[in-house]
């Protein structure tokens, strides 16, 4: 049986871009060129290895702006900048008047956010937020420990304190309601 490989291997640039990519390029099945890539040891295609390794970050303003900002400015994802940023050792900028790096939801005070006292996933619903990480990240960077649901016990020794205010409420309800028919009973009478 003769040999079924009729590609130039040595004229396609495996591993410089998706194995997608190739396919729609030279009009070759992509399990075709992954596999001619796997039998030569050339790794996966990783853009944002490249882009880490590639990318000129001079000039980058790492620190001064948020990565976010940084990211939009140079057309790279705001991930990258956060990578290119902690390898050089440049802190996060954080904001004047506050005492966290600047994330993508702007606009929430969370220093006015009750962390710790209800589930990061129901404040997260609460703020409609998409993801509740950026719950948990700010509760974690103000030390604040994770809710912990009353335990049962807790539940019943709050529903009795509970049901003792009802109690005296209820009594003093009942006594505003008696005075009260008295009082429209003595109108009655004069």
């Amino acid at each position: 049986m003769g040999n079924r490989d009729k590609h130039d291997w040595d004229n396609i640039p495996l591993g410089t871009t998706t194995d997608s990519a190739l396919s729609k390029k030279f009009g070759i099945h992509h399990a075709t060129i992954r596999n001619a890539r796997l039998k030569r040891g050339i790794p996966t295609y990783k853009k944002s290895k490249l882009e880490h390794e590639h990318f000129d970050w001079t000039g980058a303003a790492f620190g001064t702006k948020s990565d976010i900002d940084i990211a939009y400015e140079l057309g790279v994802k705001p991930s990258s900048v956060g990578g290119a940023r902690r390898r050089r050792g440049i802190p996060a900028f954080v904001e004047e008047g506050h005492t966290a790096p600047a994330r993508a939801k702007r606009g929430i005070e969370w220093d006015d956010q009750p962390l710790g006292q209800m589930a990061d996933r129901v404040l997260q619903r609460r703020l409609g937020l998409k993801s509740v990480s950026s719950v948990s990240r700010a509760r974690k960077f103000r030390g604040i420990p994770k809710f912990k649901p009353p335990t049962y016990t807790a539940l019943v020794r709050m529903h009795e304190e509970l049901k003792e205010e009802w109690d005296d409420v209820a009594a003093v309800e009942a006594r505003y309601i008696e005075l009260t028919r008295l009082a429209a009973e003595q109108e009655d009478a004069k």
